[in-house]
């Protein structure tokens, strides 16, 4: 828990100072050396940032639109929303991850939670089925 709170200070603070995103929910476990996530909101969009076994993982929902527990989206999926480009390897580096959510965190919003949320959402669905048959065949 304590790295995914560092990481949230050091390099995600934009989100609570600069667009009012809160903490709404927070876990710990102490099995395989301490695991924990943190998850924040702002109107609709929710961001989870964990730590599993020492690596930092983001994803994001709109809970209008994310009925089921899992259907969270990293960050590869987020950034071919975005940019329009498949790179699969992008969510290995959280750095790079949260520059990204920074420069693009209002464009992000409105993709999540504007009038083309829902759809947008849907081609979010195909796109990790589709990463998916590319990374297990």
């Amino acid at each position: 828990m304590d790295e995914v709170l560092l990481f949230l200070v050091k390099h995600l603070s934009f989100l609570y100072k600069d667009f009012g995103f809160k903490i709404v929910d927070s876990e710990h476990a102490d099995y395989f050396g301490g695991v924990g996530s943190v998850i924040l909101q702002s109107g609709d969009l929710k961001v989870m940032i964990t730590n599993d076994r020492g690596f930092i993982a983001f994803y994001v929902r709109n809970p209008k639109f994310c009925k089921k527990s899992y259907d969270w989206f990293s960050p590869d999926i987020l950034w071919q929303l975005v940019k329009g480009e498949v790179d699969d390897d992008f969510a290995a580096n959280e750095t790079t991850f949260s520059t990204f959510l920074k420069e693009h965190i209002t464009a992000i919003v409105e993709y999540l939670t504007g009038e083309d949320a829902e759809e947008n959402f849907k081609k979010m669905r195909l796109m990790k089925k589709a990463r998916a048959k590319r990374l297990f065949g």
